[in-house]
């Protein structure tokens, strides 16, 4: 099991997981990269927090945050991402009218 963990500020005991998302996101990338598939979940945790917490003997001033759920995926329906080219997507210096974008079109 992986948990991104965060220690919290001494002064005032609080969480700050903005400084945990950047983490978790590279973590994400770099599973994608080896071929492993990876989701990262918390909202199932909140409630049960302090229960992880005591089953794991995770220190006090020390918060779980995110719970990544990694494996091997079916090979049939996970595979190379397509991406349009960046010149199909890119606006230089100005909005080049019916140009498609990200926002509105999907990948191919």
């Amino acid at each position: 099991m992986l948990i991104l963990l965060l220690l919290t500020a001494r002064q005032t005991g609080r969480v700050n997981s903005s400084q945990m998302i950047p983490r978790g996101q590279n973590m994400l990338l770099a599973a994608r990269g080896l071929g492993i598939g990876a989701a990262l979940t918390a909202g199932w945790a909140g409630k049960r927090r302090a229960d992880i917490k005591a089953l794991l003997g995770i220190p006090e001033n020390v918060e779980p945050l995110g719970f990544p759920s990694m494996g091997y995926p079916d090979k049939e329906r996970y595979g190379k991402t397509s991406r349009r080219p960046v010149a199909e997507v890119t606006h230089w210096d100005q909005w080049e009218g019916e140009k498609p974008n990200s926002a509105t079109v999907a990948h191919r």
